[in-house]
């Protein structure tokens, strides 16, 4: 499957006036032309000025409306996509709450638990005699706090290093890894976190996060004779809102995370610049924030940016800002291929059936061309005023009739086959056990393991002689990036009896066969 070039989308989402600002008597700065359009008109702008993004909600929109939007996603990584689904916006725009929201509550649960049940209805509907029959996920959670990486699912893994991968893909190098098999076990993995996780009162917000969060989904899907499997990985971010410090208060510690924090999302206005003037350097090495996003703005990932607005008159120069950087998003272009890996052995087999097809057609138009000639012979003697006997005169043919002959003569795939495809970096020389040792792969997300020191680490899912073992069910463990793609790691059957709930994939785009 080749690559395809596609644009971020943007979303864009306003949320209700809240009651301070209706006892102050704010008026509201925003309006709602369309469901594609808003038009902002607040103190100090000379005119109203409209913006267009491909869907926008108003604040009468609830959470499961939003979310109809927001569902490709799952199919997007159910098919081995990666896919980035990230909310920005001032503080107190309704960031968290459109992520996150009650996490247990059905009408108010935000994006990232219904994305979850999504995920686990789909794979409870798979078929188990499908082409995949069975499914790994792995969840990891962190936050980028004052330029820090801090694992939350592991507190004591701090200030974490970004490492890159084969495919010079960025990754947090000794991040945890846990196994869930139920999207409550998602869920408690995230209250864990979130514990952990870094907030301050504000004049503002009284929940004001101090940190970027990223919640991390990877889901690998593997055939029984494990000779293929691809994986698509979900980021979920939640970013800290941009701070005016005479607006919140921020003080001491609090204004030196609120300095942070509008310096990593600066870094990020610029990565977005440089991605849309389509510079030659795009400085995601600038902070940590941008560094971890590369691959979601410009790189391997289909990403949804979800864009927060007040819309209270008083926050209108912060809400105009928004827009306008939602606007330079829109523009961004990603380049998006599925991560599917194939063994060794099945890409031998697909090897040897598409030569054997190509040396067909090449008999065939040897054929054609043989048949062709002697025709040609023929007419030059008729032409000539020579006689030609009727044992002598060709019979007429069409060309199925000698595709048909030509076919039938020559050899079977197996007499021949093509012999071994080349050899590749991936040959290790030792041909014994093809099929469960080295595998061909397109830039799976899955993280190297540690032991490479964080340069090109292998990932490879091999005891020592090639054979794998089997997998068995577990209880879920916690796994760093050094055993993710570790043997004993917990494999769900597909059991079509799983869930009694129905996937309802409303605009998610259909059912996987």
């Amino acid at each position: 499957m080749g690559e395809e070039s596609v644009n971020v989308r943007v979303l864009c989402r306003t949320r209700p006036i809240n009651q301070k600002e209706i006892d102050q008597n704010e008026p509201m700065c925003l309006s709602f032309p369309s469901e594609t359009e808003i038009r902002i008109h607040c103190t100090g702008m000379p005119e109203a000025k409209t913006f267009v993004f491909d869907k926008v909600f108003s604040p009468k929109h609830g959470q499961s409306y939003v979310y109809k939007y927001i569902r490709p996603v799952v199919m997007d990584v159910l098919d081995g996509y990666n896919a980035t689904v990230f909310a920005y916006g001032q503080t107190s725009a309704g960031k968290s709450h459109t992520m996150e929201g009650v996490l247990k509550d059905k009408s108010l649960k935000g994006i990232i638990p219904r994305v979850c049940d999504d995920i686990f209805k789909f794979i409870s509907k798979m078929d188990p005699e499908g082409e995949f029959s069975q499914v790994l996920i792995k969840v990891a959670y962190f936050e980028v706090y004052n330029e820090k990486i801090q694992d939350l699912l592991e507190i004591k893994n701090a200030d974490l290093p970004i490492s890159e991968g084969p495919n010079k893909v960025p990754y947090i190098k000794g991040l945890t890894h846990s196994d869930a098999t139920t999207p409550d076990e998602i869920m408690d993995l995230i209250e864990k976190g979130k514990a952990c996780r870094h907030t301050a009162a504000t004049k503002m917000n009284a929940t004001s996060s101090r940190s970027h969060s990223v919640l991390t989904l990877v889901i690998t899907q593997q055939n029984k004779d494990a000779s293929k499997k691809q994986t698509g990985k979900l980021n979920l971010v939640d970013l800290a809102g941009s701070e005016k410090v005479a607006k919140t208060g921020a003080e001491g510690n609090t204004l030196k995370e609120a300095n942070n924090i509008n310096k990593s999302l600066l870094n990020l206005g610029n990565v977005i610049n440089a991605l849309c003037e389509g510079k030659p350097h795009v400085p995601y090495r600038d902070s940590k924030l941008t560094r971890v996003l590369q691959e979601s703005l410009g790189g391997n990932s289909r990403t949804t940016m979800m864009i927060c607005c007040s819309p209270a008159d008083s926050n209108g120069q912060e809400t105009r800002s928004t827009l306008m950087f939602g606007q330079r998003a829109k523009t961004i272009k990603n380049q998006v291929a599925a991560n599917v890996e194939i063994s060794a052995e099945e890409w031998k087999r697909k090897y040897n059936e598409l030569d054997a097809k190509y040396k067909q057609q090449l008999a065939i138009n040897a054929a054609m061309a043989e048949y062709i000639k002697k025709c040609n012979a023929e007419l030059e003697k008729w032409r000539k005023g020579e006689k030609v006997g009727e044992k002598e005169q060709f019979k007429i043919k069409t060309p199925e009739d000698i595709s048909k002959k030509a076919a039938k003569d020559a050899p079977p795939p197996d007499a021949g086959g093509g012999g071994a495809p080349p050899k590749t970096a991936l040959d290790d020389g030792d041909d014994g056990d093809e099929g469960e040792g080295a595998v061909a792969t397109a830039a799976c997300p899955i993280p190297p393991g540690d032991d490479d020191g964080g340069e090109g680490g292998g990932g490879q899912d091999d005891d020592g002689g090639g054979k794998k073992k089997k997998k068995k069910k577990s209880k879920k463990s916690k796994k760093t990036d050094a055993d993710i793609d570790d043997p004993d790691a917990v494999m769900v059957e597909v059991d079509g009896d799983a869930l009694d709930e129905d996937f309802d994939d409303g605009g998610g785009g259909g059912k996987k066969k």
